[in-house]
């Protein structure tokens, strides 16, 4: 038995021994396998944070270009209603540039009928009503009369031009709101362009 008890004894002697260095052969493997694992860890980390810098870049362009596509449109729209404002402007020069060539085109045939009658009654006809007259009293009266004739003649001369001045300006703010316009247009292309 105790030969037994012995061999028994010699077997597990050689099973531990046995198992001592199989256990340090996987420990050592374990240890290979952790160091691997860990070297894959930090390189895993290192790329995501890469990529979250790479993330952030990109979502700081795209605020950007956001940003800048907002002020573009605001631009853009704040042109559109400028074009807006000079049509509806412009409209309404042109409204009053017809009225007063209406008005003008009626005015025309009274200075025509005006001029026409200062030409026929000539320069001395202040000389003739005073030599028609027989009595003074009527002279007077007639020159009197003629010169209120001359003033109101005068008055609606004086009027006919101011109204001829009123429709050269108009004219000259049209011109000058279709040449802002032109240049509104242009730079709203340019803009629409980029």
């Amino acid at each position: 038995m105790r030969a037994v008890a012995a061999c028994l004894l010699l077997i597990a002697a050689n099973a531990v021994v046995a198992i001592v260095p199989q256990n340090a052969e996987r420990e050592a493997e374990t240890q290979a396998k952790l160091e691997v694992l860990r070297a894959e860890i930090a390189e895993l980390s290192k790329a995501r944070a890469e990529l979250s810098a790479q993330r952030d870049q990109g979502v700081t362009a795209l605020r950007e270009i956001d940003t800048q596509v907002s002020a573009s449109a605001r631009r853009l729209r704040e042109l559109e209603a400028g074009i807006e404002a000079q049509n509806r402007l412009l409209a309404e020069r042109e409204a009053e540039r017809v009225q007063l060539q209406r008005k003008l085109g009626r005015s025309r045939d009274t200075l025509a009928n005006l001029l026409r009658s200062v030409y026929l009654i000539g320069r001395g006809e202040s000389l003739k009503a005073l030599l028609a007259r027989d009595r003074i009293s009527d002279s007077s009266r007639a020159l009197a009369y003629y010169r209120y004739l001359q003033r109101d003649r005068l008055d609606r001369v004086q009027e006919l031009l101011a109204e001829l001045q009123v429709l050269l300006d108009v004219e000259k703010a049209i011109a000058a709101t279709k040449a802002t316009l032109a240049a509104e247009q242009q730079k709203e292309h340019a803009q629409s362009a980029q």
